[in-house]
């Protein structure tokens, strides 16, 4: 017999001659064998046996199987005489009387060994169902060399628990429509085992966040300038800046706010020291056209009797007019020079709560830092 042979890996295991003659029949000097006897065949050419497995039939996945003579040997106690996960688990199962287990499909490996073990001491099996794991875009399991991998990693960078809740929800699992956004009672109601998925489950990063985003939205204002603030605060008291200056800017930044760590990109609205997008602010602020219509709305902002935002709108479409650009066309050289970045929220109300001093000393200073180039 082959040395890797496992008795209870086969059955009806049997050798036979070139021409097909029944040499030897192992069940049939099966207690020989077991009592150590050795056995020499002559002639054998062939082996023939049926492979023994163990198999079930998963909630999720379907129907499992592994060869007997593929499951190793378990130690089932250590040397000192304590029990092994293996045996410790199925023990609190049975004594639990657990019916159903549901955990993630990394381990299936060890439910056919669970099985044996519930088989041994007579108890019923549960039934199983294997969850599938979560896997970076690469198809590996998700890590934290892949980023956020713990719960309190997504809070620092200013996810919602509810948004992250509803998000790991339905990686593996569908409602059964086209619903994304889901509350816990709405999730509780439309979960069945059925909808889930056996294969593995990729985290969408920008998935994730546009969800996020989806709830930030419907916060209460208010609820948004206190949970801003905490992620606001570390950097307030060298803008010095209070809650009640930061909390009508947070307001106005909600709708376009999807992580509250992005409130710290606030910080144009309090101080002047600020980056400028280093690709198009030397790009239009340096164009001689631009340059005469910017010196023109500065002029035209420092004059102005109101900074409302609809005043700020009017004087702006009035200078496009006057200079000859097409309307909106000033939009992006005028936010450059007052706030540095290429894009944002509304130009009027985002210049309205700069305020009028702020934006008219900005736009002068830009023209100074990025100076005219040839047409």
């Amino acid at each position: 017999m082959p040395m890797a042979c496992c008795l209870a890996g086969v059955r009806e295991l049997k050798l036979h001659a070139a021409d097909g003659a029944e040499l030897f029949d192992l069940e049939a000097n099966l207690e020989a064998v077991l009592d150590g006897e050795t056995f020499t065949v002559a002639g054998a050419a062939k082996m023939t046996f049926l492979r023994r497995e163990v198999f079930y039939r998963d909630l999720i996945k379907g129907e499992l199987s592994k060869p007997l003579d593929g499951v190793k040997d378990q130690i089932i106690v250590r040397s000192d005489g304590s029990p092994v996960f293996h045996l410790a688990n199925v023990v609190d199962d049975i004594a639990q009387e657990v019916t159903h287990i549901i955990r993630g499909d990394d381990h299936v490996e060890n439910t056919y060994r669970h099985i044996l073990l519930f088989h041994a001491l007579g108890a019923p099996i549960p039934q199983y169902g294997h969850l599938p794991m979560i896997v970076n875009a690469a198809g590996k399991p998700y890590s934290k060399r892949d980023g956020d991998a713990f719960v309190g990693d997504f809070r620092t960078r200013g996810f919602l628990a509810e948004a992250l809740f509803n998000y790991l929800a339905l990686l593996g699992w569908s409602p059964g429509d086209d619903r994304e956004k889901l509350s816990k009672p709405e999730m509780i109601a439309a979960f069945t085992l059925d909808r889930v998925k056996s294969s593995a489950a990729q985290l969408d990063a920008n998935k994730l966040l546009n969800l996020n985003g989806l709830y930030v939205a419907e916060l209460a204002p208010e609820t948004f300038v206190e949970l801003g603030w905490k992620y606001f605060l570390p950097g307030a008291a060298e803008l010095q800046v209070s809650c009640a200056e930061f909390a009508p800017v947070a307001r106005f930044m909600q709708s376009r706010t999807k992580l509250f760590t992005q409130v710290a990109e606030y910080r144009y609205f309090f101080s002047d020291d600020y980056e400028f997008d280093a690709k198009n602010a030397p790009k239009f602020l340096g164009r001689p056209e631009v340059r005469k219509a910017l010196l023109a709305v500065a002029a035209a902002l420092d004059a102005a009797k109101s900074f409302a935002a609809e005043e700020v709108a009017a004087i702006l479409t009035a200078v496009e007019a006057a200079e000859g650009f097409a309307h909106g066309k000033l939009f992006q050289p005028v936010r450059l020079a007052a706030t540095g970045a290429n894009g944002g929220a509304e130009l009027d109300q985002t210049l309205a709560l700069i305020g009028k001093a702020r934006v008219v000393r900005r736009i002068r200073r830009a023209l100074e830092l990025f100076p005219e180039r040839a047409a």
